[in-house]
């Protein structure tokens, strides 16, 4: 899903209101579910093995919304199991590198899960002051390579790394990602992030400095620089509307094609071998089915599931 740059912005600024009870969230809530969209699937990932994509959505009628967090079977579609999510919103994910935990980033919590059964497994406050988490801005908080960390930032661009086990904050970064957006690589053993003028590439267990990259001369990179996300090889770094090449340090703006899949948000399984595109489009009596997961060779799988109520 990509949110129209206007939108964006404006749903950035109300999250900047979070510190004044929440308000920011609950403009984000009725800005996105308005009107009332039935189900939809917000947030997927694929599982270390393809197997499995797992998701967090929600279902929004006139009197209530629910909030779930679903695991398809990538060859069939079926619907392996659907368990209520934490109601503090719609969560982004990220899956450990060892396949066992999924992590949902929501508003002012981070929450643990089994990624076999989808049982909840701990919840860690988010650290303040909290991230509203606007979807495709703020960065989800992510495992890294060895999985004992989970790495986040809250509202006031402070990225640290949190104990996996307890939730315990173990240390912060000196360097503060600009707009709370970060990246780390597909193996979780590379960290990009953007600080005053300069695109950088740390060791997320020491912070060391492995690449520095000024962009003072560089136009493309001006204002608001979200999102920050790494291309599914692990090679290639989006910031904002632009392409990072570490290796050549080359920086080039983003394909906005419509044909080219820069432009998407990359729901790509580690072997690059499927994708996932979501439906977005529901509302009372409108029903889509909720995403199709395509593969290389051309076969297409149908999420179980329809969108609307």
């Amino acid at each position: 899903m990509s949110i129209p740059r206007p939108l964006g912005v404006a749903l950035g600024y109300l999250g900047a209101l979070a510190g004044l009870g929440g308000i920011g969230f609950f403009a984000y809530r009725s800005l996105l579910e308005s009107p009332f969209r039935g189900q939809i699937v917000e947030s997927a990932q694929f599982s270390r093995d393809g197997k499995i994509l797992f998701g967090t959505g929600y279902l929004s009628k006139p009197e209530t919304t629910e909030f779930y967090l679903y695991a398809w079977e990538t060859d069939t579609g079926h619907l392996r199991w659907k368990k209520p999510l934490s109601p503090e919103g719609v969560g982004e994910l990220s899956v450990s590198h060892d396949g066992k935990h999924l992590l949902t980033t929501q508003y002012g919590v981070l929450t643990l899960y089994d990624a076999t059964t989808g049982s909840l497994v701990r919840k860690i406050p988010f650290p303040e002051p909290k991230n509203v988490l606007v979807p495709r801005h703020n960065s989800a908080a992510q495992f890294i390579a060895d999985d004992k960390e989970i790495l986040v930032c809250n509202l006031n661009d402070t990225l640290m790394a949190l104990d996996t086990a307890t939730g315990k904050q173990l240390r912060t970064f000196k360097h503060r990602p600009q707009d709370q957006g970060f990246a780390l690589s597909p193996d979780g053993t590379q960290l990009a992030l953007f600080e005053k003028e300069t695109l950088l590439l740390l060791d997320p267990k020491t912070e060391k400095t492995l690449l520095a990259q000024s962009t003072k001369n560089d136009t493309g990179l001006r204002g608001v620089i979200y999102p920050v996300r790494y291309f599914p090889d692990g090679k290639l770094v989006r910031v904002a509307d632009q392409v990072w090449n570490p290796a050549v340090r080359g920086l080039r703006p983003l394909n906005r094609d419509p044909k080219n899949s820069e432009y998407d948000e990359f729901i790509t399984s580690p072997d690059q071998k499927q994708q996932a595109d979501l439906e977005y489009q529901g509302g009372k009596g409108v029903h889509y089915p909720l995403g199709t997961i395509k593969t290389r060779d051309g076969k297409n799988v149908t999420l179980e599931g329809k969108t609307g109520w």
